[in-house]
């Protein structure tokens, strides 16, 4: 009965929320932002996720096993895998030393923000702070069409947030591990062969099985909605044999497998099948990041804002600090290295967008009730992802109409 009243709740919903679009789009709100917002008013007033079977444990299953294999594939599958090449330098120090940067920061400004070391120690703040590294650049893609990007910076944006995804579930798991077990004794050593054995692990399975998909397009050379549903199959398949099977990354395993048959698919194969596909995958991807947001609508509970609205408010400030003084230390150097990137006045935007989302979500989700501070993570996960949609999106929606009213009247006549 549960699973039928779930269905008939998200489906009326999904139907609401596309009645109400052109009043999000006037608002400056994505459709993703206001699907949450239908979601939590739902929960609040007929029934609670509880109520639906949508537990703390099924949603973190929903996000890492079903949502998040769809928007890494679609989001690598449709990137121009040539350019992607060209701006790797770029995109691995957004992904590693600003990470990086953006975690120490966060973690410093957490932990004292708390300012409650025996309720909420220096490992509590470090797994928020990994929570918070990984970002979703999906939910921002509708703003970045309208600012009519230039392609470099959006696969930079893009290719950020894909890797930083797979950094930050490294790293959550491995410092979980050390929450659960604080008498753990892990050298450095171990601790880095792990890192290596998860990152070459999930690029060594993805590019296996992508060379592998391939294989079979080739010889058994199928019909568009074959290609379609067996890309679906693939990217399921990457995923879960990395993460499920042989515990590595399965983030990584699933982008490589994609950038491998985008590629082939977009350059090698004919245009009609590769068209089918790419509008599959578009429809793949707003379908999960619908129900997502859907979803994450119905699980917030009201408390968090009674009970945790300052640890949000310290989560937003060190996020935000974080970037900020992360890009001063790394610009420099990523202008030196992307001439086009620095004769390039949007580049700016590399402030604004990073915006959590899934994996946020999953991790968060993620810490076990018995670790005490796991509410308060919690809740600041839930928090930050709700400030990407509601505040920062919008945001940006205003900055962009500001820049083209400029554009059309630079001369400030009217």
């Amino acid at each position: 009965m549960d699973l039928v009243v779930l269905i008939s709740s998200l489906a009326g919903l999904l139907l609401l929320g596309l009645v109400l679009k052109p009043l999000s789009s006037r608002l400056k709100f994505p459709f993703e932002a206001l699907l949450l917002l239908l979601g939590f008013v739902f929960s609040s007033l007929i029934i609670d996720a509880d109520q639906l079977g949508l537990h703390s444990g099924v949603l973190r299953d929903l996000v890492f096993y079903v949502f998040l294999p769809i928007l890494i594939f679609s989001a690598a599958y449709s990137m121009d895998s040539p350019r992607f090449g060209r701006n790797l330098f770029g995109i691995l120090l957004l992904a590693l030393p600003l990470a990086l940067i953006s975690l120490v920061f966060t973690t410093v400004l957490v932990y004292y923000g708390m300012g409650h070391p025996a309720g909420f120690p220096w490992i509590a703040a470090l797994l928020t702070g990994t929570m918070l590294i990984a970002t979703h650049s999906q939910a921002l893609q509708q703003v970045f069409k309208h600012l009519n990007l230039p392609p470099d910076l959006r696969t930079l944006i893009r290719g950020e947030g894909l890797l930083n995804n797979a950094l930050g579930i490294v790293l959550f798991t491995l410092l979980l591990a050390f929450a659960l077990e604080p008498d753990l004794n892990l050298g450095a050593q171990e601790i880095a062969l792990y890192i290596v054995w998860e990152v070459l692990g999930g690029a060594i399975v993805g590019v296996g099985i992508g060379f592998f998909a391939l294989i079979f397009l080739r010889v058994r050379n199928p019909s568009p909605h074959e290609v379609a549903l067996f890309t679906l199959v693939t990217a399921y398949m990457a995923y879960l044999v990395a993460d499920y099977v042989l515990n590595v990354s399965g983030v990584l395993s699933v982008l490589a497998t994609a950038l491998i048959m985008g590629r082939t698919m977009h350059q090698d194969l004919d245009a009609p099948r590769d068209h089918f596909v790419d509008e599959f995958w578009r429809l793949m991807a707003t379908l999960a990041e619908s129900m997502l947001f859907l979803m994450l609508g119905l699980s917030i509970s009201i408390d968090i804002f009674s009970d945790r609205y300052l640890a949000i408010l310290i989560g937003i400030g060190a996020v935000i600090l974080a970037r900020i003084a992360g890009l001063a230390l790394v610009m420099p150097l990523l202008t030196r290295t992307n001439k086009t990137l620095k004769e390039l006045p949007d580049h700016n935007i590399l402030y604004f967008s990073s915006a959590r989302g899934a994996v946020t979500i999953g991790l968060a989700l993620s810490v076990p009730i018995e670790l005490d501070y796991w509410w308060t993570i919690e809740s600041i996960g839930f928090g930050v992802v709700l400030f990407s949609m509601l505040i920062q999106a919008p945001l940006l929606e205003f900055w962009r109409q500001k820049k083209m009213k400029k554009a059309a009247d630079p001369a400030g006549l009217n």
